[in-house]
């Protein structure tokens, strides 16, 4: 069975790679994506569960817990109907010529899910568990600093169960980053220097504006990491992302 991260990650890095080229083809993978995991129960528990388990943020005392409720949850489904739906996306990646890579972490999160608890597999499961705790325990650090990518936050938001068909629920905010990336017309540089300019003119607003000598000092460093910034056609979508939500904070 083909892990669901490796085929997600693999459709992910897809879309990605049209993205400078072909933005069309782009955001027609993605929507393949998101209807094919939507429409699928069971996709739609391993998307939520795979994104949990990679991408929260929780302390030392309930790491183990949630793990095994994350894992618990999976294992409601019958092994044979998972193989089956796992098979759509497999199509899917073969179809669009998405090139299916292995990931440590995956692994490890569908060794929990599917592995039997015996002997012979006592070592393997208890290396899994601890990679999976390494990285849930490392988010902390990093999300303090990053912004969720594209379009893994919104892919989220997307596929859980708290959104309809129709999307109605996703902020307005969310909205228009997913289609300023996909739909932009004006060309990638002048996109992120636009992203650049408001960032750096609210920042420089709120510098004047506060007295407080902690948030300007803050602000100020803030300002020069902004300023600091220039554009790369490689990471593009989330240098834009991090400039958007936090014009969104700043407004």
């Amino acid at each position: 069975m083909k892990n669901f991260g490796d085929l997600l990650d693999s459709l992910y890095s897809k879309a990605s790679s049209q993205f400078a080229n072909n933005k069309k083809n782009c955001s027609k993978i993605l929507k393949e994506c998101i209807n094919t995991i939507k429409t699928d129960k069971i996709l739609s528990d391993q998307f939520i569960i795979f994104n949990n388990l990679k991408t929260t943020v929780i302390g030392e005392n309930q790491v183990n817990d949630y793990i095994s409720e994350n894992i618990n949850s999976i294992k409601l489904h019958k092994t044979k109907d998972i193989i089956n739906s796992n098979y759509k996306l497999e199509k899917l990646c073969n179809h669009l010529g998405a090139k299916i890579k292995k990931n440590k972490l995956n692994e490890s999160i569908s060794n929990l899910c599917f592995l039997m608890n015996t002997s012979k597999n006592v070592n393997s499961l208890h290396q899994s568990k601890n990679i999976i705790k390494e990285n849930l325990l490392s988010n902390k650090k990093t999300k303090e600093i990053d912004t969720p990518e594209i379009p893994l936050a919104l892919m989220s938001k997307l596929v859980s169960k708290k959104y309809n068909k129709k999307y109605s629920t996703l902020s307005e905010s969310d909205k228009t980053l997913l289609k300023v990336i996909l739909e932009n017309k004006e060309g990638d540089e002048k996109l992120f220097q636009s992203y650049k300019e408001k960032a750096t003119q609210l920042l420089e607003n709120r510098i004047v504006e506060n007295d407080d000598s902690t948030l300007h000092t803050n602000l100020k460093k803030s300002y020069k990491k902004v300023r600091d910034m220039e554009y790369v056609n490689e990471s593009l979508i989330n240098d834009v992302t991090k400039l958007h939500y936090l014009i969104e904070g700043l407004a």
